[in-house]
């Protein structure tokens, strides 16, 4: 039986998404309308995609790893394609740390303010310092949380925060293992890997509509973000029938 996504290492999601990427870009070489690949791990500069060319399935690949929110050229082809949509869809699937299915109450005047899925807790908190600002916060699991590990200093917008980018397990979580019997180290497959802190969510609204964030590290098991109440991603998030993937 295989095993869910989620029960991955992360080595074992690269070689997969990178599988996933190669036999849809085979594909694409049979399709002569199709755009040419970006270089591997370059987001689609807006812009640049020709009217009426097909998007390739490696720029849907390189605009979900990227920090920036989809391209328009990339939200007008998954709106226009359906077949694009549906690979878009599966790909943010399989990507995805914790998917937070469609509500299952009905939503009041403000929608759906809290969401809860495997340990993951998305809320809506209306901000007291303004009507027209929204905290979006992401509460973490206590093992994803303890293994982000939050750096002092100023990151590049001067916000005080920057983002965890050493991903160094305590022992309690997925350090180095101990020896085995012959006095040796598992070799890196056996051993478990730690969970990461998403760094991005994408919404997927009632209809088709794909909305991504990137999120910024974690506080005290929390990500924070104050937003405004009318953007199209806190409307979405609030929508019961709205998928919320984190990545």
């Amino acid at each position: 039986m295989s095993r869910p996504w989620s029960a991955r290492s992360e080595a074992e999601r690269k070689r997969m998404e990178a599988a996933f990427v190669a036999r849809h870009g085979a594909e694409m070489l049979l399709d002569g309308d199709s755009e040419p690949p970006p270089a591997t791990g370059d987001e689609l500069p807006p812009g640049t995609l020709r009217p009426g060319r097909r998007l390739p399935f490696a720029h849907l690949h390189a605009s979900l790893r990227g920090g920036r929110p989809l391209p328009p050229e990339v939200s007008a082809a998954l709106r226009s394609d359906p077949a694009l949509r549906d690979d878009f869809a599966l790909l943010v699937r399989r990507s995805a740390r914790q998917h937070l299915p469609r509500a299952a109450a009905a939503a009041g005047r403000e929608g759906i303010l809290r969401r809860e899925a495997g340990g993951f807790v998305v809320r809506l908190v209306a901000s007291r310092a303004g009507r027209d600002q929204v905290y979006l916060l992401v509460e973490l699991p206590e093992e994803v949380a303890a293994e982000a590990q939050v750096r002092a200093g100023p990151d590049a917008n001067g916000s005080g925060r920057q983002p965890a980018e050493v991903r160094a397990a305590d022992d309690r979580i997925g350090g180095d293992p101990a020896p085995d019997a012959a006095g040796g180290t598992p070799p890196p497959a056996a051993r478990r890997a730690a969970p990461a802190a998403p760094d991005r969510m994408v919404v997927r609204t009632a209809d088709g509509e794909f909305l991504k964030q990137a999120l910024p590290s974690p506080e005290d098991r929390t990500v924070r973000l104050v937003m405004e109440a009318d953007d199209p991603l806190i409307r979405a998030v609030a929508e019961p029938a709205s998928e919320i993937y984190l990545l």
